[in-house]
Order: C-alpha cells, then sequence, then structure tokens
C-alpha cells in the first residue's frame, strides 16, 4: 500500500511529481491563510490599539499597509509556492518580473498613502494663519507621487539587470532642459508655493501692489488676480507679487484716523476749553468698536484755532470704518451747532489806508 502510494507520488506529469503539485498546492493554502489572519484579524487588532493611542502615526501606518490589497498577497503566496515546481527559467524569470512590478506598485501606493496622511495632518492641526491651502497639497501630493513613481520604474529595471545610468541621465537633462524652457513659468509656480506657505496675501484681503490697490480674488497657479477699487480686474504674475512691496490691509486690526477740526478766531476761551471734551463725547457715542487715544488744541492756524482728535478704529473693512468716520463727522457737526460753534473757512482782510495829498 504505501509503495504504490509513493509510486503516484512519483508519477510525474510536465515534469513534476505528483508531490511537487500537492507540495505547491500546501504551500499556496498555507501562505494564503497566513495573509488572511494577518489582513483579517491581525490588522484589525492593530487598528483597534491604534485608535487608542495617543499619536495618529500608527493609525497612518495601518492605513498604508491596508493599501495592500489580495492580488498583491495572491502572487507573493505563487511565488513562493511556484519554487517547489520544476519549470523552465524563463517562467521563473517572468514570474520575478511580474513580482517586482507588484511589490513596486503596491509599495509606492503604501508609502504615498503615508506621506499623504502626515502631510495633511500636520496642516489640520497648524494653527489656522498657518494651514496651507487643501489645493496646494493635493498639488503636492501629486508631485510626490511622480516622483515615487519614476523612483520605483527605476528600482525595478535595475532589479530586472537593466542599465537605468542613461535613462536617470536622460531624466536629469530632459528636466534641466525644460526647466531652462519654462524659466518663467517656474518662478511663477514656484512663487505660487511660497504664497500660500508664506501667505503674505490670502483670498478676500484688501491689499496696495505697486500703484494698485484691490481685493485679492484668486491666486492661481501663474498669476494673481486683483479686484480693484474703480472695478476692472488686475492680473499680476506671481514673482512679481512677491517682488513687490505688498500693503496689506487685511492684515490690519485696527485703523488709525486723525481728525483735524477748525473753529473760527473769534470762539470764546472759555468755549474752546470745552471742545476737547465735546469731540470726546460725540466720538464715543458714534461706536462702540473704537479708542480716543487724545484730544487736544494743537495749534494756531493761519485762519483758525485747531483741535486734533487720534482715534483707534477697529474696523477693518474700510467701508465698515468709513461707516464709523461719517458718523463721528455728523455727531460733531450736529453738536457744534447746537453749542453755536462756529467751523473756520479760509478768509481773507484787506485793509485800505487812504493817503490825503496836501497841496504845496
Amino acid at each position: 500500500m504505501i509503495t504504490e502510494i509513493e509510486s503516484i507520488m512519483k508519477f510525474q506529469i510536465f515534469g513534476n511529481t505528483i508531490e511537487q503539485y500537492l507540495v505547491f498546492f500546501v504551500s499556496i493554502f498555507i501562505t494564503v491563510t497566513i495573509f488572511r489572519i494577518f489582513k483579517e484579524i491581525i490588522l484589525v487588532y492593530l487598528r483597534r490599539i491604534a485608535e487608542t493611542s495617543a499619536t495618529k502615526y500608527d493609525n497612518y501606518l495601518i492605513e498604508s499597509i491596508s493599501e495592500l490589497k489580495w492580488p498583491f498577497y495572491l502572487w507573493i503566496s505563487l511565488q513562493i509556492s511556484i519554487q517547489s515546481l520544476s519549470l523552465p527559467n524563463s517562467i521563473f524569470t517572468i514570474v520575478d518580473v511580474i513580482s517586482t512590478i507588484m511589490i513596486a506598485f503596491y509599495v509606492s501606493k503604501a508609502v504615498l498613502k503615508f506621506v499623504e496622511l502626515v502631510i495633511k495632518d500636520i496642516n489640520n492641526t497648524a494653527k489656522p494663519e498657518d494651514r496651507v491651502d487643501e489645493n496646494i497639497i493635493d498639488l503636492g501630493v501629486t508631485i510626490i507621487r511622480i516622483v515615487i513613481i519614476v523612483l520605483s520604474i527605476v528600482t525595478v529595471l535595475t532589479n530586472l539587470g537593466i542599465d537605468t545610468t542613461a535613462l536617470i541621465t536622460g531624466l536629469g537633462i530632459g528636466g534641466l532642459a525644460v526647466a531652462f524652457a519654462f524659466q518663467r513659468i517656474m518662478e511663477d509656480v514656484f512663487a505660487f508655493f511660497m504664497i500660500h506657505i508664506d501667505k503674505p496675501v490670502k483670498k478676500g484681503e484688501f491689499v496696495v501692489v505697486g500703484n494698485y490697490a484691490g481685493t485679492i480674488e484668486r491666486i492661481g497657479l501663474k498669476s494673481t488676480r486683483i479686484r480693484s477699487t474703480s472695478g476692472e480686474e488686475i492680473v499680476v504674475s506671481n514673482k512679481d507679487l512677491l517682488n513687490s512691496w505688498i500693503n496689506n490691509f487685511g492684515r490690519m486690526s485696527e485703523r488709525r484716523y486723525i481728525m483735524k477740526i477748525k473753529v473760527a478766531y473769534d470762539t470764546p476761551a472759555e468755549v474752546l476749553e470745552r471742545i476737547p471734551q465735546i469731540i470726546r463725547e460725540e466720538i464715543s457715542s458714534a461706536s462702540q468698536d473704537l479708542k480716543i487715544n487724545r484730544v487736544h488744541f494743537v495749534s494756531y492756524g493761519d485762519y483758525a484755532l485747531i483741535f486734533e482728535a487720534n482715534i483707534s478704529i477697529y474696523k477693518v473693512d474700510y467701508v465698515d470704518y468709513l461707516d464709523v468716520v461719517q458718523r463721528i463727522n455728523l455727531n460733531i457737526k450736529r453738536r457744534f451747532d447746537r453749542e453755536g460753534i462756529k467751523f473756520a473757512f479760509p478768509t481773507q482782510s484787506l485793509h485800505i489806508d487812504r493817503i490825503q495829498n496836501n497841496k504845496v
């Protein structure tokens, strides 16, 4: 009986014994089972542990490993098990080539997933003013993806015994040629990243760039659109924008308003003494979003006595700021009318002397 079993096991089909085929299938079954235990039990258990930990990076590592799908595990099982069979070297070579490509593809996906999760986590946990726009994150991830793909292709070709020196040199020379040909565009693209990283301006902020003033409407890959106060759209290249002096009124925490009030010279001294308090009262009643820094009778003008008020208005929006200024001016005008205080205006007195000619 044993002899018959041994003879059956030694029976060959296509150059392999029944025993070799049994070892092949048992090996596939065992490796697939191990991978299934790892994917459906161990990985799930590790994910639960990672969710209770203080750091998020172990979660990201588990998510990255999850990018290894069943085609990857099945092919690795096949490569391990096929070693028990006697096959032509060409078949083993084909299996090795496919395995190399499969490993490079799935490992690249896992690495990219981990890098993407880490970058987005760093961005999301940063302060609001330091966060980078999601579009920039996506663009950066795309660039990293391209780099990983190129590295994976070079690695696969190297493992296949192909000399990649010429390919790498060609990519370097081609990259330099492209960079030189598109130098101006690349400068604007680089400036685009710097704008989103350093954040000198953001969408919706009112800025003055050179001789132009307006609101930032869009920051594109090559240029920035500014809607001017007169209505037209101003297009500024990102490089020129960074190289310019930028007055960013959107970052103001307050606006300083210096107002000069000129009253007539014939105003009595006792009334002049009350005017600073009157101005303070009317400024305070105009808005709660302001602070009076000082109000003084500062100088004698050519035709007027000059009072000066220094005010901090906590209205960043320009229209809101002007609304407060308007209320202040109207309040002071109405109060002066009630108090009988006259505003000064340019006047000129002409003195004529009569000369009597004596006849001799």
